[in-house]
């Protein structure tokens, strides 16, 4: 991996900014480094990804060396041998959606979301502030301790919030948040991350969540 004066940070539109400096600092790592040298490509999304991907070998014939990767594709690398030597499987979306509603369908009459609970869409609604908080890096318990004083919402939300996660643990399950929180205290606890990769561009965020 280069150095930290080796790091650069390109501002600038998608297109052509972002894309012309891709392909520049990619053809510049092939020269340097030879045109199968493996290098790391972290992108935003899977669609980013193949189109960057044929972008590259548009303009420079072959990438042969470039693997395209997720935040969520790095943390599922990462964290595999520990998850699978405790028996922990990644939870699908239809899944994670299935445990939200199991737990809006039995919230107790005087929760706060008792009258909204069979709202079309609200099971999807809570399901992406779940994810949000749970990116964000909060506990249920330091939710509470963040609104001491707030209305009944936010304690009612820390309340799903602890009933989503042990919903996950009794029944070995990890989310996205509970995979990119294993990888970040994997590489925290010393794990290299990109063991024998020359060189890694992180494509296109104006924006990353604490996990990220």
């Amino acid at each position: 991996m280069p150095s930290v004066r080796d790091r650069r940070i390109v501002f600038g539109r998608f297109s052509p900014d972002l894309e012309e400096a891709l392909i520049a600092e990619t053809e510049t790592h092939r020269h340097d480094c030879g045109p199968l040298s493996p290098s790391i490509l972290l992108v935003g999304s899977n669609l980013v990804g193949i189109y960057l991907t044929r972008l590259l070998a548009r303009r420079l014939v072959a990438v042969g060396g470039v693997r395209v990767m997720t935040f969520l594709d790095l943390a599922r690398l990462l964290a595999r041998a520990d998850l699978a030597r405790e028996g922990v499987r990644p939870i699908p979306e239809t899944g994670e959606r299935l445990l939200v509603r199991t737990l809006v369908s039995s919230l107790p009459r005087d929760s706060y979301f008792a009258d909204i609970a069979r709202t079309e869409g609200f099971a999807e609604a809570i399901l992406a502030t779940l994810h949000e908080v749970r990116e964000a890096g909060l506990t249920p318990d330091e939710l509470r301790r963040a609104f001491p004083k707030s209305e009944r919402k936010v304690r009612d939300l820390a309340d799903l919030l602890e009933r989503y996660e042990h919903g996950l643990r009794e029944k070995r399950l990890i989310d996205r948040a509970g995979l990119l929180g294993r990888a970040l205290a994997l590489v925290h606890d010393g794990l290299t991350p990109f063991p024998g990769v020359a060189r890694l561009f992180v494509y296109g965020f104006y924006a990353f969540t604490w996990v990220q």
